[in-house]
């Protein structure tokens, strides 16, 4: 992870720079976020964990935006395609996807996600592409609104949208 440790340091100065987060090397906190690329893919729990959280980032995840996006799922952030009224905005190909993975697509209750007051963010860096988990290059997400269609996916950076949200879960208004 040493080699990399520049790109998740990036990753976290531009989170810090648009919130009140700030993150520190851990001491002897009982509850701390553990980097590690120790398995493939590029994950982590949903929210604070009280004890040691893995955040791995294995082959293909030390991008900025992908470590952004696992960092925020570390701070509370769930996936946007899995907001309860995604219905209104997106379509999930069924049958496009890789088998096992349906799970990555489920809705969450109004009770389990809020936008804040926003709206659904097609440009979210929460939000998958338009072919995540795809078994044959087509599909998996389409929006209904096809002029939002080439914005889902991105991991450029933050979006507005993120960053209200963020500050408000956060208190930093």
């Amino acid at each position: 992870m040493h080699g990399n440790e520049s790109v998740v340091k990036d990753a976290m100065s531009e989170i810090e720079s648009v919130s009140c987060i700030a993150f520190k090397q851990r001491n002897d906190e009982d509850g701390y976020v553990y980097f590690t690329s120790s398995d493939f893919g590029c994950y982590t729990y949903l929210g604070y964990q009280g004890d040691q959280q893995v955040l791995n980032l294995g082959d293909g995840c030390m991008y900025k935006g992908t470590i952004m996006h696992e960092i925020l799922h570390a701070l509370g952030f769930l996936h946007m395609q899995s907001a309860y009224d995604r219905d209104d905005y997106i379509e999930i190909i069924w049958d496009n996807m890789m088998p096992g993975l349906e799970a990555q697509f489920e809705k969450s209750g109004s009770n389990i996600i809020s936008h804040f007051a926003g709206g659904y963010d097609y440009k979210s860096i929460m939000h998958y592409g338009g072919a995540a988990f795809s078994k044959n290059g087509k599909l998996t997400i389409k929006t209904k609104d096809p002029n939002q269609q080439t914005f889902i996916g991105n991991r450029n950076g933050m979006s507005d949208e993120d960053i209200h949200k963020l500050n408000i879960m956060y208190n930093c208004y």
